[in-house]
């Protein structure tokens, strides 16, 4: 049996930030999600965290308290959290975790990391979620797309769609003039959170924007990928009706995936639950590697209309 760290909780201004990224970086399943200028930018530096005295095994705990009600919710742009550390992550390890979560939490909707997927408990209701992962092998990436995909490739190509940088605002543009009425409750505040995450991710030389242009030189497709370790995470994207029939998307897609720097392994898809998006993801020869949300609501009736 595996010895269990020793857990404590910790406040967010006593947090050591040099051990935390340190270990993060360490951890077997470090993400950049977990970074704590990440964390810091998605929640307004409104997080806390329980952690083994070593830091090996990490938490981290975006937490809010409104009406006198402590939530545990997952921030935006932030799809896995959970236990970070060197692993193995076994039930008992998890289980050391979930109770501070089970005990001290009226609301939570968390979302676990992949690697926390071994757990089970009658406490909290737990559905799986979909990611898809594409392990990268260049040579080989072509012979993995569908047919679906590589028409979109060919298409792109003949239709003369050039490839080359964009700014995040561009992309944000394109996003609310073309894509923005499929999702609910946007609005400006998550459009600067994004650009403040992208500004911060490209300080550190992270994140990076790419853009599909037609003839006229017009921005129809992009995409913003964060790269963290080996992984480079498809963050947003936005698309034309234009850029939708030239196959933009795809394009960009394709030529980051067969460009992409010599230490990035795996292309990380973020999603997706909807059929359409899975289907897309799969079409390059990505494969499920989900994960976990975590839900619990133990308000009081009358305050089960509590939105964060």
């Amino acid at each position: 049996m595996t010895e269990l760290p020793e857990v404590i909780f910790i406040k967010h201004d006593s947090i050591n930030q040099v051990l935390w990224d340190e270990n993060i970086l360490n951890s077997i399943n470090g993400n950049i999600y977990a970074n704590f200028w990440y964390l810091d930018v998605v929640t307004n530096n409104k997080w806390d965290a329980l952690v083994s005295k070593d830091y090996k095994w990490l938490m981290p705990l975006p937490s809010k308290n409104k009406y006198g009600f402590n939530y545990l919710p997952t921030p935006s742009f932030i799809q896995q959290l959970g236990i970070f550390g060197p692993g193995p992550f076994s039930i008992e390890i998890c289980n050391q975790f979930l109770k501070h979560l089970n005990s001290n939490y009226d609301l939570i909707e968390y979302q676990l990391n992949h690697y926390n997927s071994s757990i089970k408990s009658t406490e909290f209701n737990i559905k799986e979620r979909i990611n898809l992962l594409l392990k990268l092998d260049k040579e080989e990436i072509f012979n993995q797309y569908s047919d679906g995909i590589k028409r979109k490739i060919k298409k792109a190509i003949s239709e003369n769609v050039k490839l080359s940088s964009a700014s995040i605002r561009s992309i944000i543009n394109l996003f609310q003039s073309n894509n923005e009425i499929q999702l609910k409750n946007w609005d400006y505040k998550n459009y600067n959170l994004l650009e403040q995450l992208f500004h911060m991710s490209a300080f550190r030389k992270m994140g990076f924007c790419y853009g599909a242009y037609n003839e006229k030189g017009e921005l129809i497709s992009g995409m913003v990928i964060f790269e963290y370790k080996n992984t480079a995470t498809f963050i947003f994207s936005a698309n034309s009706e234009e850029g939708k029939l030239k196959g933009a998307l795809t394009y960009i897609i394709h030529q980051y995936l067969t460009t992409a720097p010599s230490n990035i392994e795996i292309f990380d898809f973020e999603g997706s639950d909807n059929e359409g998006l899975y289907q897309f993801y799969k079409g390059f020869g990505a494969q499920e590697s989900n994960y976990l949300h975590l839900k619990k609501n133990n308000l009081p009736f009358w305050a089960r209309i509590f939105k964060k």
